[in-house]
């Protein structure tokens, strides 16, 4: 069971706990602060769209050019950057 919540989730609970509105300096201010947090949950970029995947045709082995190591399509690690060739 996870316990994130949405960001909007969080601005009912301030705005419901405190009683601001946007309107209000401070509250306008605690929601452009939310808005702006990042994601709790992280983007999982598998190995097959990173941009250090290579698969040797010859073997049909895939490789990480990053970590050296042997790796599945689905595999992923917390280096991986997404490949732009597409």
């Amino acid at each position: 069971m996870s316990d994130l919540i949405s960001r909007q989730d969080a601005i009912d609970a301030l705005i419901s706990l405190f009683g601001f509105n946007a309107e209000e300096e401070y509250g306008s201010a605690l929601i452009e602060t939310i808005n702006g947090l990042p994601s709790a949950e992280p983007e999982i970029i598998r190995c097959k769209d990173c941009k250090d995947y290579r698969r040797w045709i010859d073997t049909d082995i895939c490789f990480c050019d990053k970590s050296e190591v042997e790796v599945t399509d689905n595999d992923f690690c917390s280096k991986a950057e997404r490949r732009t060739d597409d």
